[in-house]
């Protein structure tokens, strides 16, 4: 058992950060995705597989949940009626968050694992990125970032994912905190993971 679960105040078991180059993604994105057309929408089925052949989908498969999908999905039916520079910035914007969140928040999981004596294999990084984590933003006018865990994959059959979800992430024990902040260049992303303090 993790020591730091032990202690009577929450405890940084892990901590992560990325940065991202955000005119890079904008380009790939722009190039094989956004520029195709102002109707694109992301097409989603309950079995976890999204069957879109969009670029964009592709794209977007390889590293976000469904509910982040969803959420996009809104977007870009959403701003269909507005200019097509708001359209794109704000799309740029929330895809390059999801990416940088993700990629740091793996980081943080990667060291937090090292807090254990006995050996925990980790998922690949897309299955952690696309069936584990999703963020969202709170309702509030801050609309500060949020990163849940998806606690269905609690309950997933494949043994070596329930121990993962059970020793590292359960929310029961655990809990992530994400900040992050961009300009027109760079999008910064900070992830910690905090052990729950226990009043045992």
């Amino acid at each position: 058992m993790n020591v730091a679960i032990k202690s009577s105040k929450n405890k940084v078991v892990g901590i992560g950060t990325d940065i991202l180059y955000l005119p890079r993604l904008t380009n790939i994105l722009d190039k094989h995705a956004l520029a195709l057309s102002n109707n694109i929408k992301l097409t989603s089925s309950t079995n976890e597989r999204y069957n879109s052949l969009s670029s964009l989908s592709k794209i977007c498969n390889k590293f976000m949940h469904k509910n982040e999908i969803d959420h996009l999905n809104e977007m870009l039916v959403g701003t269909q009626q507005n200019t097509p520079n708001f359209k794109t910035n704000a799309i740029h914007n929330y895809i390059g968050g999801i990416w940088a969140i993700k990629e740091s928040t793996y980081k943080a999981i990667s060291q937090h694992k090292h807090t254990f004596s006995e050996k925990i294999p980790l998922p690949p990084a897309q299955t952690i990125y696309t069936k584990l984590l999703y963020k969202t933003n709170t309702s509030n006018s801050n609309g500060l970032p949020q990163l849940h865990i998806d606690t269905n994959f609690g309950g997933s059959s494949n043994v070596t994912d329930q121990i993962f979800y059970n020793k590292l992430l359960n929310p029961k024990d655990y809990e992530i905190l994400i900040s992050l902040s961009h300009d027109t260049n760079y999008v910064v992303a900070y992830t910690c993971i905090l052990a729950k303090g226990s009043t045992s």
